[in-house]
């Protein structure tokens, strides 16, 4: 019998019974294939010919295949881009501007370009229209993109939604209306007025810059059901990148 109980020690101790205090055992499976969604927005982000071009492309892609991660890029348009990077997993979203109304809608990666002021514009010839506030502002009507930050900011500032300012599907749109005098003002980056107004076969010198209304921060952000270590990962990747010179230093 002794010889038994012997026997039995000795298997417990190389064998001992599981513990539910022990740590969890580090989860080391493979991370889940990323969905990146962009919109059109030139020169940052946007489809041309079947790929996705931009200089905010540039950094996001040269970001992600450093870290590792398996990814596939999809442009939608504007609304879709910012709802689908809200409410889906494994989801990033470029270019988002930072604000404090969607601080905590998003994990924040990393900026993707330069700060940027959004300055008020009117047609050169439309001389009556000269607002210097966003008070005075209210008197006109403004053309921004639906559910953008200028968007959002303006009916934050009290501005009424169809009268005071306007929300459309795209630039496009909105350069179009101005053209045509269905707005009298619009509100865009002023590192990339220009090249907006070109591509729309327009050009910045038919408009006049009247005043400041915010600055900006581009940022890419990812879903809040997207995981802290895919999060980690695309951080510390961008990090290596800047350290290296490879992508910009936007702070």
């Amino acid at each position: 019998m002794k010889f038994i109980l012997q026997i039995c020690c000795i298997i417990l101790f190389i064998f001992p019974k599981t513990s539910a205090s022990h740590e969890p055992i580090p989860h080391t499976s493979p991370l889940k294939q990323l969905q990146v969604l962009t919109y059109n927005w030139r020169p940052l982000n946007y489809e041309e010919n079947g790929e996705i071009k931009g200089s905010a492309t540039d950094v996001v892609k040269k970001t992600l295949d450093r870290s590792g991660l398996t990814y596939t890029i999809k442009s939608y348009p504007w609304q879709r881009t910012y709802a689908k990077g809200q409410s889906e997993p494994s989801t990033l979203i470029y270019t988002v501007i930072r604000t404090p109304q969607r601080e905590k809608l998003f994990k924040w990666v990393r900026q993707v370009a330069p700060s940027d002021t959004v300055y008020v514009y009117r047609l050169k010839k439309m001389t009556n229209i000269n607002p210097m506030s966003l008070q005075e502002m209210k008197a006109f009507r403004l053309g921004v993109t639906r559910d953008s930050m200028k968007h959002q900011f303006l009916l934050k500032e009290g501005f009424i939604d169809n009268e005071e300012v306007f929300g459309v599907n795209n630039n496009e749109l909105i350069i179009n209306m101005l053209l045509k005098e269905r707005i009298d003002l619009i509100a865009y980056s002023e590192n990339n007025i220009e090249r907006m107004m070109g591509d729309y076969g327009s050009s910045a010198s038919e408009l006049v810059k009247l005043f400041p209304m915010l600055t900006t921060k581009p940022y890419m952000a990812m879903s809040l059901y997207s995981s802290n270590r895919t999060l980690k990962a695309i951080q510390e990747a961008y990090d290596q990148l800047v350290q290296e010179k490879a992508i910009p230093n936007f702070d």
